[in-house]
């Protein structure tokens, strides 16, 4: 079956106008181009679509068929035509970033809000990944930026300071920890905890620096988010380890803080791009509305 548009946005006049050269009219096609066409569809279907009279023309049921899927296709043409008026005039466009979870979650919301709003002809495709992820999709050019921590190889990417993030441990206000002013991770590893997902890359954090230690974390429950975490440490479920500006949402009657010690604990979040490709001005922009200086130095090491 082989109809174009033409066919359909006439078929769609005719059963209109219940007449076929009033339909042609509508279609600016002379009445013997518009027959022909209509015939063609009519031998391609094997079925009549019309039924012809005097005083015009209605539609088989074939034809009622033709005609309901015509006008749909046509809506979603006028639909995309409208969607991609400004992308075709060069002022609409998307940027997609790949970013970690605390980028997601703590740091990202209202930057990223106020630069949609100063920017209404940008849109923003933002995909929570993993670390090492999100440098493999901006090296291989799925995504026009990351926002990584610190800690994953980041090969010739350029890289830019974003947001400090720092790990805390988090208490019931009753624990009998709460005396001390900072903890390392060796301290809690007596704990039970509640933790975040296997997958979430702030545990696989903990986890590797647990398994340095020679030991593992021993989780009772694992929450969905930090929110959810936090509301299972304040009923004496366990303790947790999330980053210092998610902890400082939660009502102090309800859980207290203690940061920990550990040198990894204290990370910067990057934001990284490729190096060589060209930048568009839209993405040049967000990155200078999300980042602060200049960029740092890229190691050739494999880390950053």
């Amino acid at each position: 079956m082989r109809f174009d548009l033409v066919d359909l946005a006439l078929f769609h006049h005719v059963i209109e106008t219940g007449s076929i050269t009033a339909g042609a009219a509508r279609a600016n096609m002379s009445l013997a181009s518009a027959s022909g066409r209509i015939r063609g569809m009519e031998e391609l279907l094997g079925t009549a679509l019309l039924h012809r009279g005097r005083r015009g023309v209605c539609p088989t049921e074939a034809g009622w068929v033709v005609a309901d899927h015509a006008r749909m296709i046509l809506r979603q043409v006028d639909c995309m035509r409208g969607d991609l008026a400004d992308h075709a005039k060069g002022l609409r466009c998307q940027i997609r970033m790949f970013v970690n979870t605390v980028a997601a979650s703590e740091f990202l919301p209202d930057p990223m809000a106020i630069f949609l709003r100063e920017n209404p002809l940008v849109d923003l495709d933002v995909s929570v990944l993993p670390s090492a992820r999100s440098v493999a999709a901006v090296a291989a050019g799925d995504a026009d930026l990351g926002i990584i921590a610190d800690h994953v190889p980041t090969a010739d990417l350029a890289l830019y300071p974003f947001r400090r993030d720092r790990l805390v441990a988090v208490f019931p206000p009753d624990h009998p920890m709460m005396r001390t002013e900072k903890v390392a991770l060796r301290d809690l590893l007596d704990e039970r905890f509640v933790a975040l997902p296997p997958g979430s890359a702030l545990q696989r954090l903990l986890d590797e620096h647990a398994t340095t230690l020679g030991r593992r974390l021993q989780v009772r429950v694992r929450g969905s988010d930090f929110s959810s975490i936090c509301r299972m440490v304040s009923h004496r479920v366990g303790i947790a380890i999330i980053p210092e500006m998610a902890a400082a949402r939660q009502p102090q009657e309800l859980v207290r803080t203690i940061p920990l010690s550990d040198a990894w604990a204290v990370r910067t979040l990057l934001i990284c791009m490729h190096a060589d490709r060209p930048v568009s001005p839209r993405v040049r922009s967000l990155l200078d509305h999300l980042g602060r200086g200049a960029p740092i130095s890229v190691k050739t090491d494999g880390s950053a």
